[in-house]
């Protein structure tokens, strides 16, 4: 997927404002190590701005797309 693919996905999905749960993966095995909500801010060209418990933090928009996907299972 291009990043314009990924943009695009990330736009129609997402409004700013919106709180989003995020998970971050274990490489190996996929189980969730921490869980994460998080604020969207903006939206730049190569990455989104979110707040975190008050700190401000920046995701590509592939992280953002790898971060929220739910993995049944």
């Amino acid at each position: 997927m291009t990043l314009r693919e990924l943009r695009n996905k990330i736009y129609n999905k997402y409004k700013p404002g919106q709180t989003i749960n995020m998970r971050m993966r274990d490489v190996k095995d996929e189980k969730i190590l921490k869980r994460i909500k998080a604020t969207i801010l903006r939206f730049y060209p190569y990455h989104v701005l979110c707040r975190i418990g008050g700190k401000k933090e920046c995701f590509t928009y592939h992280d953002v797309d790898k971060f929220t996907t739910y993995n049944k299972g």
